[in-house]
């Protein structure tokens, strides 16, 4: 049911972009222009929100956070938690729905009037990250991430989907102190992330977006997110600055 949903929703909205540039073409109108898209990714508690809440104040800036509310409310089941704490039952359920959502949210930012879209996280990071991780862990299995594989290789073939990506924040920051911070936070689902599951998902980070071991969609801008917050968001608008 998930997997037909998300094959309707873009077949749906394919076929309104081709009505619209076909409406354009005939009024005489200029297509509209796909606005800058940035992923910004790092590891649990690395500051991408604040990175984000920051970037939001900039002028011609739209921002997507990560659809955690959506998570937790699927059918009345809050399914993020129930992933969390209960890895081997819903694993795979969550990836699948989490492809839906993030797939659902580009498609949105694509679509946006802002010159710049921001999206936290992405389709790369939960399968070269995430699913990685699940599949070394052993709660995935073998045909469970083959499966993710194939929709993971649908959803990002620009041909198909017309999804491009221009650019990578890396929030790059040291488990040890993310584990400090999700402690303070209190988001329940984070209650109980040890410092192995921190250090194993900073390494699979490093692994794609530092070393290049998994195809990288865009290039990549490292940021330090071991700053104080205050330092952390005066050189963020610098970078901003800087960068736009």
């Amino acid at each position: 049911m998930l997997l037909s949903s998300l094959i309707s929703l873009l077949s749906i909205l394919q076929q309104e972009e081709k009505a619209n540039t076909t409406s354009s073409s005939v009024s005489g109108q200029k297509n509209i222009v796909k606005p800058v898209t940035i992923l910004v990714e790092g590891n649990v508690g690395s500051g991408k929100s604040s990175f984000l809440d920051i970037m939001s104040s900039v002028p011609g800036v739209e921002v997507y956070q990560e659809p955690v509310d959506v998570w937790r409310d699927v059918g009345g089941e809050n399914i993020f938690e129930k992933m969390i704490r209960e890895p081997e039952r819903w694993s795979a359920t969550f990836q699948l729905f989490s492809t839906f959502t993030r797939t659902q949210q580009s498609l949105k930012a694509a679509r946006s009037s802002a010159p710049i879209v921001m999206i936290e996280r992405s389709l790369y990071s939960e399968r070269f990250c995430f699913v990685e991780m699940l599949r070394d862990s052993g709660v995935l299995q073998s045909g469970e991430v083959a499966l993710l594989d194939r929709y993971f290789q649908r959803m990002t073939d620009q041909k198909w989907t017309g999804l491009e990506v221009d650019l990578i924040v890396y929030i790059r920051s040291d488990p040890g102190l993310l584990q400090e911070r999700i402690q303070r936070r209190g988001r329940a689902e984070e209650e109980g992330l040890s410092l192995e599951y921190l250090e194993t998902l900073h390494e699979k980070h490093e692994q794609w977006l530092v070393r290049g071991k998994h195809p990288r969609p865009a290039p990549v801008e490292v940021i330090d997110g071991n700053q104080d917050i205050e330092t952390f968001t005066r050189n963020v608008k610098n970078w901003a600055k800087n960068m736009f």
